[in-house]
């Protein structure tokens, strides 16, 4: 049966009309792919310009032991100056040393005492016990490497000072001491602490006359030990002395 022109006409413009619904329709799925796409790409650009020390927080922020191990291994290399540019080095050393939030973690890793943990992978807590003894050693690293570069004399022509913040330095300063009193047998943490201690400015004000005297004879003890053993051992202890000597004549 012929149709009509009027009917011809009517179809045309029907078809015409569902083609330009359809085309609409794949106008509007394309651009919202491309918006999810736009969408996915800013939110890869902004996890790959994170900071690293924004990187760091988060990882330390971790209840998992290996995170925070983690965390603590990217912040010794964001603090040691061979390994960083010297503007992201000196940003990590200045939170270092005043943000509470890296106060705090290095505090508790400084106080946790270490350990000897047995050799049987298989126990949970020796494995723990690796991350406590690691996890000391790298928070000595980090405080030694950040007051190193806070002390340089970009930052400031005076040393740092335990008096600034004594909450925070005093059981810094017992943990150091302590280290130093086991030279023997962690000779290690030992000379991360000598550098500590060689860092800051005011130990023979802060610390009472018995606990100069008493540093000064662990310092001798793990001086002797270093001649024998260790020749890192016997350096930092040597500039150490000296420098107390040289402090207490001044006085």
């Amino acid at each position: 049966m012929e149709q009509s022109p009027n009917q011809k006409n009517e179809y045309h413009v029907n078809n015409d009309v569902v083609g330009a619904k359809g085309f609409s329709r794949s106008i509007d799925i394309t651009i919202s792919n491309k918006e999810q796409e736009m969408e996915t790409t800013t939110a890869a650009f902004t996890e790959q310009h994170r900071s690293p020390l924004e990187i760091s927080r988060e990882l330390l922020s971790s209840n998992h032991f290996c995170e925070r191990h983690l965390g603590l291994e990217s912040l010794a290399v964001l603090t040691d100056r061979s390994k960083t540019i010297p503007s992201a080095a000196r940003e990590a050393s200045c939170a270092v040393l005043f943000d509470p939030f890296f106060q705090g973690m290095l505090k508790n890793h400084l106080m946790t005492a270490p350990s000897s943990p047995s050799h049987d992978s298989k126990n949970n807590a020796n494995c723990c016990g690796f991350y406590v003894n690691d996890n000391h050693v790298l928070a000595l690293q980090i405080l030694a490497q950040s007051l190193r570069i806070f002390n340089s004399a970009s930052l400031t022509r005076t040393r740092t000072t335990c008096s600034e913040n004594r909450f925070f330095w005093g059981p810094i300063l017992t943990a150091l001491f302590r280290n130093i009193q086991n030279a023997a047998s962690r000779p290690l943490e030992a000379c991360l602490s000598i550098q500590c201690f060689d860092q800051l400015s005011d130990i023979t004000r802060v610390l009472a006359p018995v606990d100069i005297g008493s540093l000064n004879q662990h310092l001798r003890s793990a001086h002797q030990f270093g001649i024998r053993h260790n020749a890192s051992l016997e350096k930092e202890t040597r500039q150490l002395l000296c420098r107390l000597q040289t402090t207490v004549k001044v006085q």
